[in-house]
């Protein structure tokens, strides 16, 4: 069976990446504040502190570590995951739809499904980046924001 050729990713500056976090976010968190979907309630946000910690803290770091470190890790060491569709690999949409499996088995609701999209971003964070550290910072960073703009509604 012949072999496809490598197809070569676009390699992208951390400052592009970090930027893109940022900039999908805010957009992000926008649109549901524009759509009345969620309040801003930062005195919420700070009497559920131990909440806040899991969400913006622990799970990050437990999600990414498996996720990207271990999934996404072993897949592209093998060689068929590797191949990309618009610099998105296989073994970054493998992984992206896990994640998002394990996000609709405690509830099947449209945010449970969206985080297929901001998990391909890691995916690509994490490939670009060869670290785990950037995606944990996007991620918590992004949870915080559903935290206090979307979850008290």
């Amino acid at each position: 069976m012949a072999r496809l050729p490598a197809i070569e990713m676009t390699k992208y500056s951390d400052k592009q990446l970090l930027s893109g976090a940022l900039l999908g976010a805010l957009s992000f968190w926008s649109i549901c504040l524009t759509l009345d979907i969620g309040q801003f309630d930062a005195a919420y946000a700070l009497s559920q502190w131990r909440w806040l910690l899991l969400v913006c803290l622990i799970m990050p770091v437990l999600e990414e570590v498996v996720f990207r470190g271990f999934v996404q890790g072993a897949l592209l060491a093998r060689t068929w995951p590797r191949a990309s569709y618009f610099d998105v690999s296989r073994a970054n949409i493998i992984t992206s739809s896990l994640f998002a499996a394990s996000h609709v088995l405690g509830d099947l609701s449209w945010p449970a499904v969206a985080v297929f999209i901001p998990s391909i971003y890691l995916g690509v964070v994490r490939e670009q980046t060869k670290s785990l550290g950037y995606c944990i910072g996007i991620h918590g960073f992004w949870n915080f924001g559903w935290f206090v703009l979307i979850s008290p509604a």
